[in-house]
């Protein structure tokens, strides 16, 4: 979406029925989630008018949980991705099959006119594994675990410690 003008530039939506069957199996066992569909932030099966559902987020409370729902939930049209927030918490995120954070960045590259080799792009979780990928300059804060750090170039400070202002100051200022 350009912040500016509010224009949807880019969007791969889940197909209604994918969105409608993890909706169903979420409100099935009581999984606190929300969706987007058309733009829109909905919490119940209830307020989703449109079906063009582009994220379904649910909240578990353990890694065990997220590697249990990737591994049952991913498959070529949808995609589960886990990850941990920086307080610790734990959530799910479903998407079309093909939308990443890499794909983001690729799409921001080719509507801007510039190779995504001249993007940084700064991350903390599991779920800028792609994204780290596809930019030129990948930048992990300082809570972000190894194994997601380890792809990166650089490693900045942690939330609490400002890390996305000191990367901008040293990178982009």
């Amino acid at each position: 979406m350009d912040p500016v003008s509010g224009k949807t530039l880019s969007v791969l939506s889940i197909a209604e029925s994918d969105a409608r069957g993890i909706v169903d199996w979420l409100e099935r066992d009581s999984i606190r989630y929300f969706a987007v569909d058309a733009g829109r932030i909905v919490r119940s099966i209830q307020e989703i008018n449109d079906w063009r559902v582009t994220m379904i987020t649910c909240f578990v409370p353990d890694r065990e949980s997220v590697d249990k729902m990737v591994d049952e939930y991913t498959n070529d049209e949808v995609t589960a991705m886990g990850s941990r927030g920086s307080r610790g918490e734990w959530y799910v995120d479903f998407t079309h099959g093909a939308a990443d954070k890499g794909y983001g960045a690729r799409r921001f590259a080719e509507i801007h006119g510039i190779e995504p080799s001249q993007i940084m792009a700064i991350g903390d979780g599991l779920n800028d594994r792609e994204m780290f990928e596809a930019v030129g300059l990948p930048v992990a804060m300082g809570h972000t675990p190894d194994d997601i750090a380890r792809l990166t170039k650089h490693v900045t400070g942690s939330l609490e410690d400002s890390g996305v202002a000191q990367a901008i100051g040293r990178f982009v200022l």
